[in-house]
C-alpha cells in the first residue's frame, strides 16, 4: 500500500503551481521576475519541510530548490546597478546568470549544476578524507565530541533558523550592497583564507543586511562545498556548523 508524497506548492498574489511552471512563467515572460517573491517562497518551503519530514517528494523537493536557486540567482542580477554605465567588466558568471531566462542551454546547464549540488549534499557519503577530527594528536586518542557529516537537511534547518531570528527588514535610506552569487563565492574564501581555524554558518549570515542576501550567501556556500572549495563539519547534534577552506581542517594537515 502505498502512501501519498507531499508535494510542495508556490503560491504569491500573481502565481499557484509548481516551481518548473513558475521558471517556465518567467521564461515566457508571463510574469515579471521583479514580482516574484523568492524569499517568502523560500521561508514557506522550509516550512514545508519541517512539516512534513519523512513524507516528502524527495524529485520534487530537490526540483524546488533546483528551481529556487536559479530564479534568486537571476533575480540577485535584477538588484544590481547597470554595471556598463560604471565601465565594469563582468565576469563570465555573472553573464551567465543573465542568460540563463533567455538561453535554453545555458537553463539547463545551472539546473543541472544545482540537482548535482542538492544530490551531492543528500547522499551523505563521504571518504574518510571529509571527516574531520578536532581533538587528539592521532586516531587512538578518544574524541570528546562526536563530529558528524553536515547534509542538505542540516544546512536547511540551521538557514530556517536564521531567517525565523531575523527581524523584519526595514527600508533604511542607505546605499544598496550590490552582489551575486559569484561575488559572494569570493567574498567566503576570502575570508576563510586569513581564518584557518575556520568560520561559523552564523558569522557569514550575521554579514547580512537582508532576508535576499542571506540567501545568496546560502547559495554561495553550497556551491562552494560541491567545488570541494570549503568543507564544513558539525559538533554533535545541533551544534554549531563550522566552514573551513578545503586542506585547512586539522584532519587534512594530518595527511
Amino acid at each position: 500500500m502505498s502512501s501519498t508524497k507531499a508535494k510542495f506548492k508556490i503560491k504569491f498574489e500573481k502565481f499557484e503551481g509548481s516551481s518548473n511552471e513558475l521558471v517556465r512563467s518567467i521564461k515566457e515572460n508571463i510574469i515579471d521576475i521583479n514580482y516574484v517573491p523568492i524569499v517568502e517562497i523560500l521561508n514557506h518551503f522550509l516550512e514545508f519541510l519541517s512539516k512534513n519530514r519523512g513524507n516528502i517528494d524527495i524529485d520534487i523537493a530537490s526540483e524546488t530548490i533546483t528551481n529556487a536557486a536559479i530564479i534568486l540567482k537571476m533575480k540577485s542580477e535584477q538588484l544590481l546597478p547597470d554595471l556598463k554605465n560604471k565601465n565594469e567588466v563582468e565576469t563570465d558568471e555573472e553573464k551567465e546568470d543573465e542568460q540563463i531566462l533567455d538561453n535554453k542551454d545555458v537553463y539547463l546547464k545551472e539546473y543541472n549544476k544545482y540537482q548535482k549540488i542538492v544530490k551531492y549534499l543528500n547522499q551523505k557519503k563521504y571518504n574518510q578524507d571529509d571527516i574531520f577530527f578536532p581533538f587528539g594528536k592521532n586516531n587512538d586518542e578518544k574524541i570528546d565530541i562526536e563530529i558528524q557529516e553536515v547534509d542538505l537537511a542540516d544546512l536547511l534547518s540551521a538557514l530556517e533558523k536564521i531567517l525565523k531570528n531575523k527581524k523584519k527588514e526595514e527600508f533604511v535610506p542607505i546605499k544598496r550592497r550590490t552582489f551575486t552569487v559569484a561575488t559572494k563565492m569570493n567574498e567566503i574564501l576570502d575570508i576563510l583564507r586569513y581564518n584557518k581555524e575556520g568560520i561559523s554558518f552564523d558569522y557569514f549570515m550575521e554579514t547580512a543586511q537582508t532576508k535576499l542576501e542571506i540567501i545568496v550567501i546560502f547559495l554561495a556556500l553550497l556551491e562552494l562545498i560541491y567545488y570541494k572549495k570549503i568543507v564544513c563539519h558539525q559538533n554533535g547534534n545541533f551544534g554549531r556548523i563550522i566552514f573551513y577552506l578545503k586542506g585547512d581542517d586539522l584532519h587534512s594537515k594530518k595527511n
